[in-house]
Parts: C-alpha cells; structure tokens; sequence
C-alpha cells in the first residue's frame, strides 16, 4: 500500500529528527569526584556554593584566598592565561572568558569566597574566529554519542512500526468483507475498514514515538497534521462535497445501476457511481457525467423503482362528431393492445376545448422495464387513428384563414346516382388505408422492446474514459 509506505518513511524521518533533540536530556549524569574535572555546562546550570571556605583559620590571608580561586578556576577548564591577586581582601581577576556568562560567573564565585571585601574583574571575553568549526564538531559529537546510547530504542521502535504496518495492512483486508456483508455497499465498507485500519495505525505511531521519547513532537505533528487538513479542507472544497455525496447516496440508494432515471435535465440509463460522480448513458448513446453533489441536491426522477410507467397524450377530434362514441373507440382499442396495462386501466377524458377540436387527453400505464416507451405511443397513435378513421370520427386541423383574391368559379354539377362520386371513392380509399394500419406492431417500429439492449452493446463497445469503481 503506496499510502503506508510513505507514512512509514516519514515515520523513520521523525525518529531521527528527534533524536537532535536529545542531547540535553543525556547531560544529567554523575556528579564530579573531589578534583572538579572540565565540563560543558553553562555557568546557570553550574550552581555557585554558598560560601567557599579557605582555611580553618580565624582570618585567611590574601596568598590563601589567592592560590583557592586560582585552583578552583584552573580546574574548571573554561578560562585561559587566569591570574588572581589578593590585596587586603579586595579580589583582582585577569585572563580570558569564552562568555560574558562565565566571566560574571568568576565575579559571584569570588564574592562568595570567605573574607573577600570586595572583587575587580578584570577577564577578558576571547575573540571567536569567524570559521571557527569547534562547536559544529562538539554538537556532531555529542549527537553521535546520543544515536548510540538510543539505539536499542530506536530499533524496537523500528521493529513496532513494521508490526503496526502489517497489523494495518492486515485490518483492511480482513475487515472489508465483514462491512461488505453488513453495509451493501462498496463505498461504505471501504471507508470502514479504512477508518479501522486507520485507527490501528494512530495507536502504533503513538507507541512507537511514546518509545522514541517524541511524544511532545507527535502532539505538535497531529496539531500541525489538523491545521493543514483545514486549510486542504477549503481549497478542496468541491472534491470534499462530493465524496460526502457519494457517501449519502451509497446509504439511501435512490438508484441502481442500470437504472433509468432522470437528472438536472438529463435522462439515462446508471452506468457507474464513483467517488467524484455518476455516468449516465442517454438515448443517444453519449456518456453524460454528473457530479455526485448535483444529483444529491437536485430532484431525481428513477424511471425504473417503479415498473409502470404512465404516459399520456392528447388527440382532437371535431366539434360536431360524438364525444362519448369517440372516447368508447379510443378505449376499446387501448384495451385491445397487449402493451397496455389492465390495473390501472388507461382513461380516455375530455382535456380541454381547443378553437376548431375537442382535445382528449389518453392515459395509459406500459412496463417500461420491458417495453419502450417511445414505440409504444407510436404504436397506440396510429391505431386510434385508424380506429376513429373506421368509426367515422373526424381529426380537424386547427381554423385557418384563406383568401383567394381572385375569388372562386362557383358551377352547379348533375350528379349521375349510379356513378360514385370522387369524395366518396377517396373516403373509401382512406378508409381502407387506415384499416390496415390497424396492427399492434408495424414494421417501421421494430418491436416494442426496451432500447436498453441496444444501449448495453453499444456501452460494452465504447471506451471508458469514467474510470474507477462502481460504489453501489
């Protein structure tokens, strides 16, 4: 896992990183025998004694009180050319510091020297050469000496952070089947047995830098690690909003895959559902992707939850044919076609009053599961046509206006009884026209089957530029 991996080497990196800071957790050691022998502390961590005795005589003398600083300075190796001299109980000091802090540490120590009235300092601080590598020496030096006192802890914190990387590794796939079983959904197992592998691997970093002595550093690291997540959190806004919308979504399920429904004006068939969106296929055969934070925000229509399916469409037929008769027609033919429904039964109702027709409104419910919804209202179309053509029912165009600006030859004709007329033999012509249009299924409809076979081929033959794996 690339992930572990990485925490894994930033991880190491810490444990070395720490261990820079550990020099002054070593200086604690024993204190020095009766010769006070040279030492790196600071004059603050070098405490002065309360008093510094000379002799056991009632009143030292100033070659007694002289040659004990000198002795106690010498010993403690930070002074160079020291020179003490002692007149009548007034202290003078001479030679070189290396700081101004040790050079007033001289001046506390003489004035606590028994019979000493009164001290003049008169050390001089030492002129550091500018490339002077003595200090980078001594602090590489003293971390070397600090990695390998803390060697022992650093390889069983080592040999804990494999343990905790294999434990991790371990947690997610055992625990992803078991959420799968509970949850359905692949997202939501995913991102639980992500959290409890995750869980696994906070508790061995805080054991492995609990045994590096980097627990305050692990504090500041898990502030930090917060800190930063707020900042990604806004600049990722959108990419957050999504994959908290999938998440929703694989927990309601509104819809499947291979489920038609429709969406911010977009109609389809699901084809996939990742964490940044959802790929619809249309009618047309184009893959449309939408993100998964519009479709959770906006209305969603699933053709398919439900497998009726009710459509509806108006015919207008004249204002001087009977209504209840064309209705009777309407029905009787709707009842007849295989591809409607019985339960509900389709209607046939009187919609509205339009300038030349009498407009009827045609419900009818179809098993679009099975059945295209398309066909099916071409199929009903041209039969009632054909229905209400035979039952003698008119279908008026809307009222037109027609001016004929030369006006119109207006001629009486003899009819012939025995000779039928033109209007009458294109009637009967129309007629029978319209009887054999009268077929559940024509040859131009195909079939009225779902278009969804067609679509599944023509998805299975394109390519899949949506990528990433189906979450519901």
């Amino acid at each position: 896992m690339p992930a572990l991996l990485c925490r894994f080497a930033v991880s190491v990196l810490l444990l070395t990183v720490g261990l820079h800071s550990l020099p002054r957790l070593l200086a604690q050691e024993a204190a020095p025998l009766a010769t006070p022998a040279p030492t790196e502390e600071t004059p603050e961590e070098q405490e002065l004694p309360e008093s510094v005795t000379v002799d056991s005589s009632e009143t030292a003398s100033d070659e007694a009180i002289s040659e004990r600083l000198l002795q106690i300075l010498e010993a403690t190796g930070w002074f160079t050319d020291v020179d003490v001299t002692v007149e009548d109980g007034v202290v003078f000091v001479e030679g070189l510091a290396e700081s101004e802090e040790r050079r007033e540490w001289v001046t506390q120590l003489a004035r606590r020297t028994e019979d000493v009235v009164a001290v003049v300092n008169r050390m001089e601080l030492e002129a550091h050469p500018i490339w002077d590598l003595s200090p980078a020496r001594a602090e590489l030096y003293e971390m070397a000496r600090t990695a390998i006192i803390n060697l022992p802890l650093v390889l069983v914190a080592l040999v804990l952070l494999l343990m905790t990387v294999f434990a991790v590794r371990f947690a997610y796939r055992f625990s992803r089947p078991r959420y799968e079983q509970h949850f359905k959904s692949r997202l939501l197992s995913d991102v639980a047995a992500r959290a409890t592998a995750g869980l696994i691997l906070v508790i061995g970093i805080y054991f492995v830098l609990r045994i590096s002595g980097l627990t305050r550093l692990a504090a500041t690291i898990l502030g930090g690690t917060g800190l930063v997540g707020i900042i990604f959190g806004f600049a990722f806004r959108d990419i957050a909003e999504n994959f908290l919308a999938s998440i929703l979504i694989s927990l309601q399920r509104p819809f499947r895959i291979d489920d038609l429904i429709e969406v911010d004006n977009v109609t389809g068939f699901v084809r996939n559902v990742t964490t940044r969106g959802t790929v619809l296929q249309t009618f047309s055969g184009n893959h449309v992707h939408i993100s998964n934070s519009t479709i959770y925000k906006s209305r969603l229509t699933n053709y398919t939850s439900n497998p009726k399916t009710r459509d509806e469409f108006v015919i207008g037929i004249g204002y001087d044919d009977p209504i209840v008769k064309a209705q009777e027609a309407i029905l009787a033919q709707l009842k007849r076609h295989p591809a409607v429904q019985d339960d509900p039964a389709p209607l046939v109702l009187v919609d509205n009053l339009a300038p030349s027709t009498v407009n009827l409104r045609i419900y009818v419910w179809i098993d679009t599961r099975e059945l295209s919804l398309l066909k099916v209202r071409s199929a009903l179309l041209r039969q009632i046509v054909a229905e209400l053509t035979e039952a003698g029912i008119s279908m008026p165009d809307e009222a037109r206006e027609v001016i004929f600006p030369r006006g119109i030859d207006m001629r009486l004709h003899r009819h012939e009884p025995d000779q039928a007329t033109p209007a009458l033999a294109a009637a009967e012509s129309t007629k029978q026209r319209h009887a054999e249009d009268d077929v559940d299924v024509s040859v131009a409809e195909d079939d009225l089957s779902q278009e969804k076979s067609d679509l599944d081929r023509q998805h299975a033959e394109a390519d899949q530029p949506e990528g990433g794996a189906t979450l519901i």
